[in-house]
C-alpha cells in the first residue's frame, strides 16, 4: 500500500538542525544556504510506492542495480521507490541519471540513506 512521504516531519526536522548550526556560530549565509538547498530536495505530493532496503544485497557484495531499475520501471506517473542504503549508492545514482529518472537523497544516520527515485 502507497504512502505519502512525511515531508512536515523533514522540514521540521532539518529547521531544528539549521537553528542549532546558527547557536553553534555557523554564519546565517551558509545556513541559509543549506535551507534553501534542503527545501528543494522535499517532495511534494508524491506518493512513495514501493521501498527496497539494498544493505544485505550490498554487505554481501552484490550489485542491485538491476533490482532497483526493475522497481522503478514499475512505477506509476507519480510513484516514488525509496531505496535505503548504508551509503550513497554512486553507481546507481548514475545509471538512473543516464536513463533520465529523478532522485533524492535523504541521510539518515552514519550509514543509512534514504535515496527516493521517480521516472
Amino acid at each position: 500500500m502507497s504512502e505519502l512521504i512525511n515531508n512536515s516531519r523533514y522540514r521540521k526536522e532539518r529547521l531544528k538542525e539549521l537553528i542549532l548550526k546558527l547557536h553553534k556560530g555557523e554564519s546565517p549565509e551558509s545556513v541559509r544556504q543549506q535551507l534553501i538547498e534542503s527545501m528543494q530536495n522535499i517532495l511534494y505530493g508524491e506518493v512513495v510506492e514501493d521501498s527496497m532496503d539494498i544493505r544485505d544485497m550490498l554487505n554481501a557484495g552484490e550489485q542491485p542495480v538491476h533490482e532497483v531499475l526493475a522497481a522503478i520501471k514499475k512505477l506509476s506517473g507519480k510513484g516514488i521507490l525509496e531505496v535505503i542504503a548504508p551509503f550513497i549508492p554512486a553507481p546507481l545514482l548514475d545509471k538512473s541519471l543516464s536513463l533520465n529518472y529523478q532522485h533524492w537523497l535523504n541521510k539518515k544516520g552514519e550509514e543509512e540513506y534514504l535515496v527516493y527515485f521517480k521516472k
